[in-house]
């Protein structure tokens, strides 16, 4: 069974940088938060269990309010 995309274009985050490794969108509501990351730079390097010696994604939210 495909999973549907629930993220559409206007999820996309911008790009900070002149080429991009992938495509962020996220997207939220009440009951979850939803982040597809499409990486786009053919293979990544995986480094476990020191995650921050290969390719990683961090996430950080806020939730003081």
């Amino acid at each position: 069974m495909k999973k549907q995309n629930l993220l559409t274009k206007k999820h996309i985050l911008p790009s900070l940088v002149i080429e991009p490794l992938a495509e962020v969108a996220i997207g939220w509501h009440d009951e979850g938060v939803l982040v597809n990351v499409i990486y786009q730079k053919g293979e990544f390097e995986i480094s476990w269990p020191d995650f921050s010696m290969g390719d990683s994604i961090e996430l950080f939210f806020d939730t003081r309010d």
